[in-house]
């Protein structure tokens, strides 16, 4: 019997909170670390954030009929290929 014997990866190894590691993490990924003692401000800061408002960004489709014309062959080939596929068993 053959069998391979490897050492256990790093993760089981250290099971306390590595802060620097998570305040290096959200820096570099524009977020921010709040430890468990700091979640009040954590809460304001999204509420914060959500205050922000978003306009929606309509597309008037009248204007270029073209894209129209590709939207709906796009979907009229994509139901006939699933309708074939269907047909034949091979879903």
């Amino acid at each position: 019997m053959k069998f391979e014997v490897e050492r256990p990866s790093r993760e089981d190894e250290r099971y306390d909170l590595d802060e620097r590691a998570l305040v290096a993490l959200a820096e570099a990924t524009g977020g921010a670390y709040a430890p468990i003692e700091g979640l009040d401000g954590l809460v304001s800061s999204l509420r914060a954030r959500q205050s922000v408002k978003r306009e929606p960004v309509g597309v008037d489709f009248g204007s270029r009929p073209s894209l129209v014309t590709f939207f709906f062959t796009l979907v009229a080939l994509t139901g006939a290929e699933w309708y074939m596929r269907r047909r034949m068993q091979m879903a």
